[in-house]
């Protein structure tokens, strides 16, 4: 099976470090699903769970991680970052603080080297993301996000249809979508209960 977006190997240690350092200065919750946190001037450090990185005008979904990450820390360092919200998809672990102080802790102790690795890391899934969902067609679109799906955690993947989860994800239109994923299913190349995906056979790369 082809491999998901999250294939991009994630610098773990990089984003440990931070977090090891930024973590004393914050104040820690544990978010239900479903709940919604602003990028605006606080930085989340995300210890546990799920989340999703969603933009405000049209609340597409522009990236997800499991923990660890980091969300919100450009919101101080860079123009229109704060143009975004993130939702828990699960029951989350977060640590929080504001992005000033966490710019202060990164400079007091160096850990630029360390912010620049995960802010590569998050360009790149970034530049993959556009490229999955730009100039393509409308099935290889859909493929590609199916075959995301295919890869999410269960818990996030047995909650949301097949549908639902490509109209995150992008502008497509339900019905195209619908019309697609019953023609794949008929041909037995997914296989789907109650709208959840269940598995991927092999799907053709054209449509």
């Amino acid at each position: 099976m082809d491999l998901p977006l999250s294939s991009i190997k994630k610098p773990i240690d990089a984003i440990q470090i931070l977090i090891d350092k930024l973590s004393p200065y914050a104040h820690q919750e544990i978010s239900p699903s479903h709940k919604k946190f602003y990028c605006t001037d606080q930085c989340y450090l995300v210890q546990d769970g799920y989340v999703q990185l969603h933009r405000i005008q049209d609340e597409m979904i522009m990236y997800s991680s499991s923990a660890p990450t980091i969300l919100g820390l450009s919101s101080n360092l860079i123009p229109g970052a704060e143009d975004f919200f993130f939702t828990t998809k699960t029951t989350t672990t977060i640590a929080i603080l504001t992005t000033s102080k966490a710019t202060q802790i990164i400079e007091s102790e160096n850990l630029w080297e360390y912010l620049s690795i995960f802010q590569a890391y998050i360009i790149r899934r970034m530049h993959e993301y556009h490229g999955r969902t730009t100039a393509l067609s409308a099935y290889e679109i859909t493929r590609n996000q199916l075959i995301n799906l295919m890869h999410e955690p269960d818990e996030v993947r047995n909650n949301i249809t097949a549908v639902q989860y490509i109209q995150d994800h992008t502008r497509l239109s339900r019905s195209g979508v619908m019309k697609m994923l019953s023609q794949l299913k008929k041909g037995n190349y997914i296989e789907l209960n109650k709208g959840l995906l269940i598995k991927i056979n092999k799907m053709p790369l054209g449509y």
